[in-house]
């Protein structure tokens, strides 16, 4: 990434955090999630549902060459903590773990909200769904 680009991206984080962020309550993150992007070279998508008495899970669908390749359900706790997105998965498909990861709420807006994943480097765009929403095609190509 140039420079110029790095920069740009910086400052339209650091902007979309000082914005954003006053919006962003555990209320307001209860409910049922979407998201996709790319992370770790392949194509992800997760549909989570945050409940508001702090549990949450999450259905995982990575994609290679628009094809499905893997999937899991992760369970946990979550908590919203002056603007981080603090959550604690407990289980991976029905299996017992304990791993912990924290998210920057950038902004959080009506039915969206952004996070930035700083283990990652990846900032994600969260759409509100209805609690019976499934994986769709992903935008650049049909899944079978």
């Amino acid at each position: 990434m140039s420079t110029l680009k790095r920069k740009w991206r910086e400052t339209l984080l650091l902007l979309m955090a000082t914005i954003g962020t006053a919006n962003a309550d555990q209320a307001a993150l209860s409910g049922d999630w979407f998201m996709e992007g790319t992370e770790h070279g392949n194509f992800s998508q997760f549909i989570y549902h945050r409940d508001a008495n702090g549990t949450f899970s999450v259905q995982i669908r990575v994609l290679e060459h628009c094809q499905p390749i893997f999937g899991q359900i992760e369970a946990g706790t979550w908590a919203l903590v002056d603007d981080k997105l603090d959550q604690f998965t407990t289980s991976v498909n029905g299996h017992k773990t304990n791993y912990h990861d924290i998210f920057s709420i950038l902004s959080s807006i009506g039915d969206s909200y952004t996070s930035y994943d700083p283990e990652t480097g990846i900032t994600w765009q969260a759409l509100r769904v209805p609690s019976d929403f499934t994986f769709p095609d992903p935008k650049s190509c049909a899944v079978s």
